[in-house]
């Protein structure tokens, strides 16, 4: 009767013990979360990273912090992340660089599987951005009739020749027969303060990077890339509204550490879809000329994958090997 009563009393004990050893095992998160983003601060990824960090971060109940890790087109980041314990205290933001990257570099330090794609927060496309000082150019039309009748002047900002915006501006400068030079910067802020002082002629910058040099003289923005106007430039076209193809755009997202837990990585994809729900979320993406991405994660790792291999055939195009 004895032995039957203390067996009855530990079978209680572990039934009891049992959910709190559970919810210990699914408690997530229990520390600030690192956001790490492989770009300066200012950059248009930079940017969403941080709207990211707020609206998630407010959905989760914990602080997301962001840290900037630039560095070789942002594989330094990511190798970073891919080192770091799979618990969802450490994630990846981050574009569609990182298929590029695969292919633009001859050890890129990392594979597609080492990730498991959370789900992108935004998109941006990118702009003409253009210093008309030299072209005196008011239109599109006007900017490639001055850059076919002058070749080789008009100059184009570039962040290497495999970097997104050098490969837009090699598809629309091969389609409009620009005949323009390339010069490299180290960072996008360079290359825009170039086109602002007037030292380089155009640069495809990011919405969020032309609206903060608008009002500068002789600085215009003659077309975006995607199929939509973005909501920031009211009044510029798109290219493809103009007639030529250019579904150039940037997707802004988030990824974890393979073999972090399901249960992490689900919590995860519902905050960030949740805060994608949130109005005055949208207001406030939009208002600094970025635009929330409207697919889920599937769509955007079905993206992700595509894109690696546009990547792949335009710099075997355009002769870029990998470094």
């Amino acid at each position: 009767m004895i032995l039957k009563r203390r067996s009855a009393l530990l079978m209680s004990a572990l039934i009891a013990l049992f959910p709190l050893c559970a919810g210990a095992q699914t408690a997530y998160p229990t520390k600030p979360i690192r956001l790490v983003v492989g770009y300066a601060p200012g950059a248009s990824t930079d940017l969403m990273a941080r709207f990211t960090a707020e609206h998630m971060g407010h959905l989760l109940n914990q602080r997301i912090v962001v840290e900037n890790r630039p560095g070789a087109d942002s594989a330094l980041a990511t190798r970073l992340v891919k080192n770091e314990r799979p618990d969802g205290h450490t994630l990846l933001f981050t574009t569609l660089t990182l298929a590029f990257n695969l292919h633009a570099f001859k050890e890129p330090g990392y594979k597609l599987d080492d990730f498991v794609t959370i789900g992108a927060y935004g998109y941006t496309g990118n702009t003409l951005f253009v210093n008309t000082r030299s072209s005196g150019a008011k239109t599109l039309k006007e900017f490639i009739a001055y850059s076919q009748a002058n070749p080789g002047k008009i100059t184009v900002s570039s962040l290497g020749k495999g970097s997104a915006p050098a490969l837009a501006a090699n598809r629309f400068g091969t389609q409009a027969k620009m005949g323009w030079r390339e010069i490299p910067f180290k960072s996008a802020a360079d290359a825009v303060a170039a086109v602002v002082a007037g030292t380089v002629d155009a640069y495809m910058a990011a919405p969020s990077t032309a609206m903060a040099s608008m009002s500068q003289p002789d600085i215009a923005v003659f077309a975006v890339t995607g199929d939509v106007p973005s909501p920031a430039l009211p009044g510029v076209p798109t290219f493809k509204q103009l007639g030529y193809d250019m579904p150039d755009s940037i997707s802004l997202g988030v990824f974890a550490p393979r073999d972090t837990p399901q249960p992490i990585i689900d919590k995860l994809r519902a905050a960030l879809e949740e805060a994608k729900l949130n109005d005055d979320n949208r207001k406030k993406v939009e208002a600094a000329g970025l635009q929330l991405y409207a697919g889920d994660w599937k769509n955007f790792d079905a993206r992700l994958k595509a894109s690696g291999d546009l990547y792949l055939a335009d710099t075997r195009q355009l002769g870029i090997e990998p470094q």
